[in-house]
């Protein structure tokens, strides 16, 4: 999955092993509303236009991967061979116009976005909160019972790193998640080669390390430090609001949730600074946690991988490139090769 700022593309490797690539154009709130561009306003933007396009990708994908098993039954059915990546023939890639990302239609995908956001809220806001204060109870610490004090927002960060890392790491070893990391692995690979001026070639990106400084896993830790020292200096300015204490923490983990998105906005402009300057030392502590955490959200991928990466790089470049207006689409290719020789058929055309 890329998106460039006029770009959204996804490819994904069928079962047969042609390559399927959605591109449509993309026009971010961003740009309709221009204030959502200033400081701490982008951030939140950036923070659910991402989770919007994550799962619209992959319920795209998984919709490709369900053709295909129904490809894989049918010759079954019928006596023949399942047809394999080197014997499918070669023909013209399939196109539909389209300038909307496939797979869940709009209603249900914010339905799973609002599920996904209300889960994330339990799992990293009311979770880490309640533990805190029941860590507080057993060690008999007021500090760690009224959610006030800097050192209940302390500990309560530290619980949220340790789930937020437990998760990860359990759902790394679950065989469909490891592959997707292999798929990012491959993603930060071609950015790091597109962005050395390289060619875009599966030797070229597999020189490069699988570590990115403006992934979206660092942005995660990132809201994570940002959260414990907003709450940290918000909290204490903030009087009891009723004399039942589990009333009371209820209530401030409904004020913490708006407090998400200025949180967000922080995080995002240190993410910005990190990748703009790298060698900075305190940016380079600041985002050094997220940077350890992709070694979990990112595996080294294969070529076929970084294949498939690549033409997502291109398929974006492509639109940069000849403007956009023109209606997105999506089509199969056997190969990079092949893919590569349909851009340049397009560039002729356009040109022509």
């Amino acid at each position: 999955m890329m998106r460039s700022p006029h770009s959204f593309t996804v490819a994904v490797r069928r079962l047969d092993g042609r390559i399927v690539v959605r591109e449509s154009r993309w026009v971010s709130l961003s740009d309709r509303f221009r204030f959502l561009k200033w400081p701490m306003f982008r951030g939140s933007i950036v923070l659910l236009e991402s989770l919007h396009n994550g799962i619209s990708a992959l319920t795209w994908s998984a919709n490709i991967a369900e053709q295909g098993e129904a490809m894989k039954d049918e010759p079954e059915q019928s006596g023949l061979e399942s047809p394999s990546h080197k014997d499918t023939p070669s023909r013209e890639p399939a196109t539909v116009e389209s300038d909307k990302p496939a797979g869940l239609p709009a209603p249900a995908l914010w339905l799973t976005i609002g599920v996904a956001f209300l889960m994330a809220i339990g799992l990293f806001a009311l979770l880490p909160h309640l533990l805190t204060w029941l860590i507080g109870l057993a060690v008999d610490s007021e500090s760690l019972q009224g959610g006030q004090s800097i050192w209940f927002h302390l500990v309560d960060g530290a619980v949220k790193m340790v789930i937020l890392v437990g998760y990860m790491v359990a759902i790394s070893l679950l065989p469909d998640v490891k592959r997707l990391f292999q798929y990012h692995g491959a993603e930060h690979r071609s950015i790091h080669a597109y962005e050395a001026r390289m060619d875009l070639t599966v030797p070229n990106a597999q020189g490069f390390s699988t570590i990115h400084e403006r992934c979206g896993t660092a942005f995660l830790l990132l809201v994570l430090l940002a959260a414990v020292l907003v709450f940290s200096v918000v909290f204490p300015f903030i009087p009891l609001p009723t004399e039942s204490v589990l009333l009371n923490h209820v209530i401030f983990v409904g004020i913490k949730i708006p407090l998400l998105f200025p949180i967000g906005g922080i995080a995002y402009e240190i993410l910005r600074l990190g990748g703009k300057y790298p060698d900075h030392p305190v940016l380079r502590f600041l985002i050094g946690p997220g940077l350890l955490l992709q070694r979990i959200t990112t595996k080294p991928p294969d070529e076929g991988q970084v294949e498939v990466a690549i033409i997502s790089i291109l398929k974006t470049l492509w639109r940069e490139r000849v403007g956009g207006e023109l209606p997105g689409d999506e089509q199969d290719y056997a190969s990079l090769e092949e893919f590569r020789a349909s851009l340049e058929a397009s560039d002729v055309q356009q040109a022509g």
